[in-house]
């Protein structure tokens, strides 16, 4: 198989073994490594994080942009053709005890975040659960047995039902977000006057810290075969499953995670 045909087979769904294979798993880990032991502590030692957070700010700046065009542009239609979605709810609440309405500016960060949270993380989410789907046949399999088992006809299909009924659809999206979180850390908490210690390492005041979720969910104090998609693993009980959710916070801590 030529070069350029090669590459037309992997671009239609054919498997070259390049990400399971031996050879491209050594590849991975020496890359890896290279990555943590060479690459890492010369950006930290040389402050190049900087030049990574310039980039950043400049998407963060267009994407506020866009927000700030969307929200105008939605404000000088006609208010009947107003759809009753978010947008409608935050211009129409207000403050029970003050009467106070949202300003644009608050609305403006609202859709923000909203868009961030309710779009981006859905996306992802979705998109990694068909990607180790896709990966692992017996898992389609089994998906396919437990939906045709659970319902008669496509429209009895609705999210609450499959969130209920359907435990091994629910282990596979669980399954997939542990691997690969819609939101890769926390939020960023400062560090307060006398600094802290955590874990035996001080921090001094000042200092931004983060937990960080990748790491949380691959870790093998709290999951057997840590780097390995087992939906499986979700569908145990006992204290075995009760340490896993509490390292399982794909969304930080909160009843949203379950």
């Amino acid at each position: 198989m030529g070069p350029a045909r090669g590459h037309g087979h992997v671009a239609h769904g054919g498997d070259s073994t390049l990400r399971y294979g031996p050879t491209s798993t050594r590849l991975w880990e020496r890359l890896l490594t290279v990555s943590q032991e060479i690459i890492q502590p010369n950006i930290k030692g040389y402050r190049l994080e900087t030049l990574y957070m310039i980039y950043h700010k400049a998407l963060m700046l267009r994407l506020r942009s866009w927000v700030v065009k969307a929200s105008r542009d939605r404000e000088t239609t006609d208010i009947a053709a107003h759809r009753n979605d978010l947008y409608d709810a935050m211009r129409k609440t207000a403050d029970p005890k003050t009467g106070e309405h949202f300003t644009l500016r608050d609305v403006w960060q609202e859709c923000f975040m909203i868009l961030i949270a309710g779009s981006d993380t859905t996306s992802t989410a979705l998109s990694n659960t068909i990607f180790h789907l896709l990966h692992n046949p017996s898992a389609i399999a089994a998906i396919n047995q437990e939906v045709r088992s659970t319902f008669a006809r496509a429209e009895e299909i609705t999210p609450d039902r499959v969130s209920s009924d359907c435990k091994f659809v629910r282990a596979c999206i669980d399954e997939a977000m542990r691997l690969n979180p819609p939101v890769a850390h926390g939020p960023l908490r400062q560090v307060g006057p006398g600094g802290i210690s955590i874990n035996g390492e001080d921090f001094e005041e000042g200092t931004r810290l983060t937990a960080p979720i990748y790491l949380i969910h691959r870790h093998p104090d709290y999951f057997d075969h840590p780097n390995d998609y087992m939906p499986r693993r979700w569908m145990v009980e006992g204290e075995k499953l009760q340490r896993q959710r509490k390292a399982f916070v794909p969304f930080g801590i909160g009843p949203h995670n379950w």
